[in-house]
């Protein structure tokens, strides 16, 4: 029987990803060079990593957006996007990983967000 996680609500801190399920998705993410670049970069620039991994749906981290995550990204996986775009689905060159993300530009800046596949 699987475990269930602690599912958090919206007042609630967010969960942490339970220790044996991170080592797992670092493994699948350092599997493939540019993968091991962005999950690097995202770490850095990023402290919500273990909540993305513990809130996953369907094998699918759904991650922060910022101007900084956007430019990780298209060093990453070597896209040309304009400012313009507000949405993008592709995938990784080497072992292509599906990833899309959704933003708009308002009041508080550069906000979305990034789906990329475990």
């Amino acid at each position: 029987m699987a475990k269930r996680r602690k599912q958090t609500g919206w007042l609630s801190s967010p969960a942490a990803a339970p220790a044996e399920e991170l080592p797992s998705v670092q493994a699948s993410f350092l599997a493939c060079g540019r993968c091991g670049y962005f999950f690097t970069g995202y770490r850095l620039l990023q402290p919500d990593w273990e909540t993305a991994v513990a809130n996953q749906v369907e094998q699918t981290l759904t991650l922060t957006w910022n101007r900084k995550v956007r430019e990780l990204l298209i060093k990453t996986y070597g896209l040309e996007l304009g400012y313009g775009e507000n949405h993008y689905s592709g995938c990784c060159s080497g072992c292509w990983r599906p990833f899309s993300f959704q933003q708009e530009l308002g009041e508080e800046g550069l906000t979305g967000a990034l789906e990329i596949r475990v």
